[in-house]
């Protein structure tokens, strides 16, 4: 992407017309790598967030296909961590930490080792700097993010 979200947007086109040649998503057998409609479809919300744009984000994210396969949990999560960080960003701070809650009651190793969602609960804990939640501090305490 490297700061050329229009470029990103057209590549990130070109791959959902060749994803949507394929009916599921496919992956190897290690795993690992994956390509189908999912995989596009999870790169949009992405490049609308570096843009600045969560309007955007969440209008692409909710058109995400949910019958294309399953893809990876770690890419799901990285999109759901988007989604989390669009909310944030419209002033939705409780719907946010609702789904960084969602993220860790089903990969609380993985998110813990993830600076993006560091610094989404160092933004959460902003968005409600004399008032956080009850929530949003025990995220905090999860992610090691000083209140």
């Amino acid at each position: 992407r490297n700061n050329r979200y229009d470029e990103a947007r057209e590549y990130a086109q070109l791959a959902t017309t060749a994803g949507a040649r394929l009916p599921y998503q496919h992956q190897d057998l290690a795993g690992h790598v994956a390509f189908g409609p999912l995989t596009p479809a999870l790169m949009g919300p992405e490049i609308e967030m570096l843009d600045d744009r969560p309007d955007k984000a969440l209008q692409l994210a909710e058109r995400i296909p949910r019958d294309a396969g399953a893809g990876n949990t770690s890419g799901w999560d990285r999109h759901r961590l988007d989604v989390a960080r669009a909310h944030l960003r419209l002033g939705n701070p409780d719907k946010a930490t609702e789904l960084m809650h969602e993220i860790r009651r089903e990969h609380p190793l993985w998110l813990r080792y993830q600076q993006y969602a560091r610094d989404i609960t160092r933004e959460l804990l902003a968005s409600r700097p004399r008032m956080p939640s009850q929530a949003m501090l025990d995220l905090a305490d999860f992610m090691g993010v000083e209140p």
